[in-house]
């Protein structure tokens, strides 16, 4: 079981590192600092949000926080308002990056370098239809 867990802790921190990469803008320039995002960037996290939900098997109390925390987070949010507002940029980088930080080394595997690694366990792989809608 803890597999199962430590593999859906490396499933969310993924995009969400991506996100908060993504999300962040130089002030001066206005301009990323890491790339362009693309259309997929809210519906790679809502998808493991998703995922959060069913998978808790061990009904962990972080877990929960940090799927309803992440559900808070990205509610109305769509590729388009991140495109178009810095404001709504800004605070959604702002709740992830809180969220990757609560999330701590604690709650990820220690045995392997998860930046690089594609996510291998007892989950289904997850595919990005393109959707905007967060279905929740």
């Amino acid at each position: 079981m803890k597999d199962l867990m430590d593999d859906l802790w490396k499933r969310l921190l993924a995009p969400l590192k991506n996100m908060s990469e993504k999300l962040d803008y130089d002030d001066a320039t206005g301009k990323p600092r890491n790339g362009h995002f693309k259309g997929t960037l809210v519906d790679n996290v809502t998808q493991i949000v998703d995922l959060m939900k069913m998978f808790n098997i061990a009904n962990d109390p972080k877990m929960t926080q940090v799927q309803r925390d992440l559900k808070d987070a990205l509610t109305g949010v769509t590729y388009d308002g991140l495109k178009a507002s810095d404001t709504m940029r800004d605070k959604v980088k702002g709740k992830v990056d809180e969220i990757i930080k609560g999330i701590g080394p604690q709650d990820t595997p220690t045995t392997q370098d998860t930046s690089q690694t594609q996510p291998t366990g007892g989950l289904p792989e997850v595919t990005t239809t393109g959707a905007t809608s967060l279905g929740w």
